[in-house]
């Protein structure tokens, strides 16, 4: 019998132990899921940043030089440098992806943009020099990229006007804009892919999180059916016993009282009957 309650003991705790352990795990579960999910949109929104800032840096490199080439204004000419040599945000945006990790698929991708947009660099570059060769400007004066950039013999016996007209034809004829999109066509193409990606990476972490939940309901329902089996236990094995006990002490209590009053009660009348004879034999005849 004391082994019996001892192995039951025992599967009770152990009972315990499992539903902590599977509430526990559950919510944890959930709770990583929901942040799986909430990340792959955190991450969705800084890639399409990155491809955006990509985008954006080619275009304004094209802004800057068209400005250029048309007003001839230096001012121009030094903000497209300063984004080439010191602001790098084609760059940094490679960097910053590489550090991301993402499939080399889609890094891919945005290297090919950035390699056509250094492609791009070098026919702005050309258009540059022959305005700058227009001005007579000293190379010495030019940034170290235009220096060593060399125009063919066919731009150097250009007249001036030429130059000028030439700089910004090749700035804006079909060529330079199939260029162009020889940037935009990978950052579109990326875009789409990581999105896809990202869009089924939540789906799954969804996916998982209803599962989780799942579990969690059955965990909680455990939990619900142990507390009331260990309440009906305690009641059973504790309560009611204890409860029948005190009351199997009050009634035999008062069973030892009701048989003490009982002898109390003979034990009076034998000793007033006793008293009353010895008093009725002293009395004078």
């Amino acid at each position: 019998m004391i082994r019996k309650q001892k192995t039951f003991e025992t599967a009770l705790f152990l009972a315990l132990g499992f539903t902590i352990v599977l509430l526990s795990s559950t919510c944890y579960s959930v709770w990583t899921k929901i942040n799986d999910e909430r990340l792959a949109n955190a991450k969705e929104v800084d890639l399409t940043d990155l491809s955006r800032q990509l985008a954006e840096a080619s275009d304004y490199l094209t802004s800057e030089v068209r400005k250029f080439a048309v007003t001839l204004n230096p001012a121009h000419l030094r903000n497209y440098w300063t984004e080439i040599n010191v602001t790098c945000t084609r760059e940094k945006v490679i960097s910053r992806l590489q550090d991301l990790k993402i499939p080399a698929d889609e890094l891919n991708l945005l290297k090919t943009a950035k390699d056509n947009s250094d492609g791009l660099v070098n026919i702005e570059t050309r258009a540059m020099k022959l305005i700058l060769k227009v001005y007579e400007v000293p190379e010495d004066q030019m940034d170290s990229r235009l220096r060593i950039f060399r125009l063919t013999n066919d731009d150097n016996i250009l007249s001036n006007n030429k130059k000028v007209n030439t700089a910004r034809e090749i700035l804006y004829n079909t060529k330079y804009e199939a260029e162009k999109m020889k940037i935009l066509m990978p950052i579109t193409q990326f875009r789409k892919k990581m999105s896809k990606r990202i869009h089924d990476e939540t789906l799954n972490a969804q996916e998982h999180t209803g599962n989780s939940f799942t579990l969690l309901v059955i965990a909680a329902v455990c939990a619900m059916a142990y507390m009331v089996f260990l309440t009906r236990f305690m009641f059973v094995t504790i309560f009611f016993p204890l409860k029948a006990y005190v009351l199997q002490q009050e009634n035999q209590e008062n069973a030892e009282e009701a048989l003490f009053s009982s002898k109390l009660n003979v034990i009076l009348k034998s000793a007033i009957l006793t008293l009353k004879k010895r008093l009725q034999t002293k009395r004078p005849h």
